[in-house]
């Protein structure tokens, strides 16, 4: 790796072989029958697409899902005729680019249906399909107490192949019982359609949370996302996960800062007692959530200091008083592990009032992705 890190100012360190190992974890989960579709919308979840998507491939990845036409795009110019399947409805206007690329949408009426169909007509191809059925996530798909009657007419498109049926699981992670409700849901109009002679080769309704439940949500393909890059929506299956990311930044000034006195925008915080603080080159322009104000922390040189005050859009002031050798180009670590200590995530989600989702997505492209791992390089 011919960066170097000391001329960065804040930065995110990506472990691929982290990334390996969740993949493998989730194989081992679900077997070597059932396939594994990667969730990988929002540049990979902040990781980075163009760097991601040929690692996961190499993992045991067998087809990849996205929000959009670009990022659809972007897996094209890494992998020629990798399978993408296009997870969010698309504009009548990207309905051209979809079956010319042959990626394959998520369907959700009768009215898309026979648009992607004309279109595939128009180019002498026919074009795989996902039907979504709506269980409760009341987000995209056929409402499951009709579906059974409408996705049948969708056979008189002569152009779409019906690849797949899938639902979506609204709260996998913190509701059972709705959870098992949707699959009852799915179970009943998939049984419906076999009865018309209407059968899928894929099936699938399991995202992290749902894999991670049990088999009974597999079917035979997957959806895995979170997981994916080291973070469980549910807490006891943590350990067995790597986090990918790790997000970094230095310490640019040090100061002491007497009893009264106020720290950052709108006063937020004030001294109790005297003590010395760092300024950290990282802000909400960076991804560092303006949320965390004074409710965060952080690690330097292997201690746990106090994030004070507002968030700022470039930096952060953090409570050092306990480390009197600090000095200014000394690495602070927000998300990761410094000695014995980690902050993850969720511990910055927790303190943003947010998840971490969020956290990952939002790091901002001004903090560089820096790959570690022997597949880096």
């Amino acid at each position: 790796m011919s960066t170097n890190l000391e001329n960065l100012r804040a930065w995110a360190e990506i472990d691929l072989d982290a990334l390996r190992h969740n993949v493998m974890y989730a194989r081992r989960l679900v077997g070597p029958e059932v396939k594994i579709l990667c969730s990988v919308k929002a540049d990979a979840y902040g990781h980075g697409l163009p760097q991601i998507a040929g690692i996961l491939m190499q993992s045991g990845v067998d087809l990849f899902g996205v929000a959009n036409i670009p990022e659809a795009l972007t897996i094209r110019t890494i992998g020629k005729g990798w399978s993408v399947l296009l997870l969010s409805a698309v504009l009548p206007t990207e309905i051209k680019s979809a079956v010319t690329n042959r990626f394959s949408p998520s369907l959700s009426s009768f009215d898309e249906a026979r648009s992607f169909n004309d279109e595939a007509l128009r180019q002498g191809i026919t074009l795989p399909v996902h039907v979504v059925v709506d269980t409760g996530m009341r987000r995209l798909g056929f409402w499951h107490e009709t579906a059974s009657e409408d996705i049948p007419q969708l056979t008189e498109f002569k152009n779409l192949e019906l690849r797949g049926l899938y639902t979506h699981f609204a709260s996998a992670d913190i509701d059972p019982a709705f959870t098992r409700i949707q699959r009852q849901r799915f179970l009943k109009v998939r049984k419906t359609l076999l009865s018309q002679g209407l059968d899928f080769p894929l099936v699938h309704c399991a995202n992290s949370a749902g894999l991670l439940r049990g088999s009974d949500n597999h079917f035979n393909l997957v959806r895995p996302g979170l997981m994916i890059y080291g973070a469980s929506p549910m807490s006891r299956f943590r350990k067995e996960l790597r986090p990918a990311l790790c997000l970094k930044a230095r310490i640019t000034f040090i100061k002491d800062v007497a009893k009264g006195q106020s720290i950052s925008y709108g006063r937020m915080f004030t001294a109790k007692s005297k003590m010395r603080v760092a300024t950290v080159a990282i802000g909400y322009g960076d991804g560092y959530p303006r949320q965390a104000s004074d409710r965060a922390c952080v690690l330097v040189g292997g201690v746990l200091c106090r994030q004070l005050g507002r968030v700022t859009m470039d930096q952060i002031m953090v409570d050092v008083s306990k480390l009197p050798a600090v000095k200014t180009g000394d690495e602070v670590t927000l998300i990761g592990k410094q000695g014995n200590l980690e902050i993850t995530a969720d511990h910055l989600a927790k303190w943003s009032d947010t998840i971490s989702y969020e956290i990952f997505t939002g790091i901002t492209k001004r903090v560089p992705r820096i790959y570690r791992g022997t597949t880096a390089s």
